[in-house]
């Protein structure tokens, strides 16, 4: 049960952390441009 919280926390982690990643790219290409 425990590691199947864990495991489900790391994956919407790593979605969050993808997203962030995909906007600050996306929002740097705009302020640089």
């Amino acid at each position: 049960m425990a590691v199947a919280a864990r495991e489900s926390m790391e994956r919407s982690m790593t979605r969050l952390r993808h997203n962030y990643g995909e906007g600050e790219r996306q929002h740097g290409v705009r302020r640089n441009a």
